[in-house]
């Protein structure tokens, strides 16, 4: 039985992620923010005062394997990651599981509020997971 649940989850995920990536905006439409080096990856929601840095390899110009990309504004780390950046993750790869929560930050951490909520989450997600 736990076996046909995890297929109904996956097969769920996976659908809730084909219906959500369908909505990105086309390749042609993209815009795109590089690095110092020139390396650029998608940002289809730019700010004014963004900026990026790309640790990772570089290929034909745009960001390619691993690495870490850090989103800056105003020159400041802006810990408010683009949710473009959770589709570029979800668009490559193996299959993933993934939550968005709204008004959130990394790791569904909200501003002045407490961390437990978030804590819960991830601790239950992990003991599935390992389980």
């Amino acid at each position: 039985m736990k076996s046909a649940s995890r297929y109904l989850f996956a097969t769920w995920l996976v659908a809730a992620l084909a219906l959500t990536i369908g909505t990105v905006a086309s390749a042609d439409e993209t815009e795109w923010i590089a690095d110092k080096r020139g390396c650029k990856v998608a940002n289809p929601f730019p700010r004014a005062g963004e900026s990026i840095t790309w640790s990772g390899p570089c290929k034909n110009g745009f960001a390619d394997g691993q690495g870490i990309l850090q989103w800056f504004f105003n020159g400041k780390e802006d810990d408010q990651h683009p949710i473009s950046d959770l589709y570029l993750l979800a668009e490559h790869g193996t299959p993933k599981d993934l939550r968005i929560i709204a008004g959130a930050g990394h790791m569904g951490r909200k501003r002045g509020e407490s961390n437990d909520p978030v804590v819960d989450i991830v601790t239950r997600w992990l003991k599935e997971k390992l389980s």
